[in-house]
């Protein structure tokens, strides 16, 4: 009960931020790009917005595989909406932030959401909520895979049935926040947390139902509490 009314909550303060800060930011001339009304696909737009901009996907299926290259992007639907990409994200740069969407992940792009950080070039602060994110047909594996993260954040996604594993953190990432998500239905794993992963917090989480391990923590100094696992592994 306490978690639903947290997501309730998380709504309500979303729609009402969108409206508020979404017209202050018209008024400032920041970048919005509305799909398909400014251009037909994600990709188009976000190929098209600034550093910093917003670009609000309105309802329908997107079949793309969208790579993520602009600094600080937002891509989101609004609540309820739910819009579809059949394909899947691929985020190559800082502070990119997909919010409220339906991903149908496609044997072409394996991965629901992938992040392409190295232990030379780490991403940082990527932030990935309230999403929905499922495999349209076998060959995809992921949910959402994490490469080399620094201060990410992953919370309120519901992630089920993928042939490998929902989550995965992998390298060095470190102080990943995983909160909130739901995680079922997965041949292997719910949430992997690699050897050389540090400092995540696992938390408020409900993986069942995953064929191998609910959680497996082989990492560093990571806190796994309050989730609703029943099988935990290190």
């Amino acid at each position: 009960m306490n978690k639903m009314w947290r997501n309730i909550h998380f709504a309500f303060v979303w729609i009402l931020a969108i409206g508020t800060v979404s017209t202050s930011r018209i008024a400032l001339g920041y970048d919005i790009i509305e799909v398909p009304k400014h251009y037909p696909t994600i990709q188009d737009a976000v190929d098209h917005v600034k550093a910093g901009g917003w670009i609000l996907v309105r309802p329908g299926t997107y079949n793309e595989i969208v790579r993520v290259r602009t600094l600080n992007v937002l891509i989101y639907g609004h609540p309820g909406e739910h819009p579809v990409v059949e394909g899947g994200f691929v985020v190559e740069s800082d502070g990119v932030k997909i919010h409220e969407i339906d991903i149908k992940v496609t044997e072409e792009a394996v991965v629901g959401i992938a992040l392409t950080g190295t232990d030379y070039l780490p991403q940082e602060e990527i932030e990935l909520t309230n999403n929905i994110i499922y495999p349209s047909d076998t060959g995809a594996v992921r949910g959402i895979g994490l490469a080399v993260c620094i201060r990410c954040k992953i919370s309120g996604n519901y992630i089920d049935g993928f042939e490998l594993e929902g989550l995965a953190v992998h390298g060095n990432s470190k102080g990943t926040v995983i909160r909130g998500n739901t995680v079922v239905h997965n041949l292997m794993y719910g949430i992997n947390l690699s050897p050389t992963s540090q400092f995540a917090q696992v938390i408020d989480n409900i993986t069942e139902f995953n064929k191998t391990c609910d959680i497996i923590d082989s990492g560093l100094s990571n806190k796994i509490k309050r989730n609703d696992a029943a099988k935990l592994c290190r």
